[in-house]
């Protein structure tokens, strides 16, 4: 079930985040006066058409995974003399990169929105106090100890695993230091951490890449969602399942749970679980995931026990806006960041992720709830908007470009180069989704 899960949630949140974007092209394009023929959210047959009094047809077709905006433009089509003021292309150059600017732009807002609702309705989260530092890691040489809470990285505050996670995925790759502001027994100390030479890993939380566990208080081991096809599944384990032992060893928290599973990829392993008044045993052989062991569990949580080591993070309405607007900028350049290390050899074109990880993605926080689901939006509108800045021609930021281009020379490129770099753009397109989706594939398998 969790594949039809994970493509509603996927089709919703690609749906959604098309028609932001489509629609502030539509927006600014109305708003400078050009005449929009056809405003379409996905491909293949039409399920629904109509058309508005100003000649707009608005089309909605059964594959929403990519939408269009298409305007009156004389290179397109024959345009009558009492048109041409409305034409797209006889536009003011500063009207066109508006229009151009105001999809990826759209992202951006709706990213802002969402977080700003998310802030004021408030949220539950982890208190970021380290569990257990491993031995030999960047952690250890820099002097973290378990008990401690990260409460600030350069200079930031990290009241969320969260906000601690995005501050290391930052470094990692990085030539130098950063500082990590650490509380023990009401004491603050500044530790100092390098992310040289680590590199970011498919299904490997960067946490963990710096050495360090994540504090959870010692629960039963109880497991929620099992995931289709994955080792655990297919070992026969169930949702309510309360493991009792792998092995010889009685296991008592999900933090050793998760150390056996990571540490025996492709190797057998015998639980014995408790399924209602039973005792049960299987073999599981976790699978390998970023040179870690993967059995495609999420363990239900005691709400009760884990209060004590959360707390709730709601903001009045202008600190919100506050937040979410600094939040979506950080993101944007970290985004650009990861796109540049990537380029450099930084970080490995392994982590790029397509469909299938984005789907996987969406079906996860769905099944967290709404505000985690926003969340994960408001995450990839970001990311939607900074890939559409790219100044790679076929996207937004590839007709940008050409409109700098012609500002600088005082007139436009020729149609003959503005086709050939649509074919490279289309072309480098084809290359990155193509290793995208083989990244995707080589994760499932």
């Amino acid at each position: 079930m969790s594949w039809i899960v994970n493509s509603l949630a996927f089709l919703m949140a690609i749906f959604f985040l098309v028609t932001i974007h489509e629609s502030g092209h539509y927006w600014m394009a109305k708003r400078c006066g050009v005449k929009i023929l056809r405003f379409s959210i996905g491909f293949w047959t039409p399920l629904v058409r109509w058309q508005n009094k100003a000649g707009t047809e608005f089309v909605l077709s059964c594959i929403p995974l990519g939408g269009y905006v298409k305007m009156l433009d004389t290179r397109e089509q024959t345009v009558l003399p009492s048109e041409r003021p409305q034409a797209f292309d006889l536009k003011p150059l500063s009207q066109r990169a508006w229009i151009v600017l105001a999809g990826p732009m759209a992202n951006f807002l709706c990213a802002i929105f969402i977080y700003t609702l998310i802030s004021v309705i408030g949220f539950k989260t982890l208190i970021p106090v380290v569990g257990k530092v491993e031995p030999d890691s960047a952690a250890a040489h820099a002097g973290l100890e378990p008990g401690m809470e990260i409460m600030a990285i350069n200079g930031d505050p990290t009241p969320s695993w969260e906000d601690v996670r995005i501050k290391f995925i930052d470094q990692i790759g990085n030539r130098g230091v950063f500082n990590v502001e650490a509380q023990w027994k009401g004491h603050r100390r500044d530790f100092v951490l390098s992310g040289i030479n680590l590199q970011l890993l498919a299904n490997v939380d960067p946490i963990k890449l710096f050495g360090i566990q994540i504090k959870m208080p010692p629960t039963p081991i109880v497991l929620g969602s099992i995931e289709i096809g994955r080792a655990a599944a297919e070992a026969g384990l169930m949702a309510g399942d309360r493991v009792l032992s792998i092995g010889s060893e009685k296991v008592s928290d999900w933090q050793r749970f998760s150390e056996i599973i990571q540490a025996n990829p492709l190797k057998p392993l015998s639980f014995v679980v408790k399924r209602g008044e039973s005792q049960k045993s299987f073999v599981v052989t976790p699978s390998e995931e970023g040179k870690v062991g993967f059995i495609g569990v999420q363990l239900a949580m005691d709400t009760k026990a884990m209060s004590h080591f959360m707390h709730k993070v709601q903001l009045p309405f202008f600190a919100a806006v506050s937040k979410a607007l600094t939040k979506t900028v950080d993101y944007s350049f970290l985004t650009f960041k990861m796109i540049g290390k990537m380029i450099v050899g930084d970080i490995s074109i392994k982590q790029l992720s397509g469909p299938v990880s984005i789907a996987q993605g969406a079906g996860h926080t769905v099944q967290l709830g709404f505000l985690a689901f926003f969340n994960f939006l408001a995450f990839v509108s970001i990311s939607l908007g900074v890939m559409n800045c790219l100044p790679i021609p076929m996207l937004d930021g590839g007709h940008l470009l050409f409109y700098a281009i012609e500002w600088v020379r005082g007139q436009p490129l020729s149609i003959g180069v503005q086709e050939v770099g649509v074919r490279i753009g289309l072309a480098a397109l084809l290359v990155v989704m193509t290793i995208a989706l083989y990244n995707d594939i080589l994760r499932l398998l």
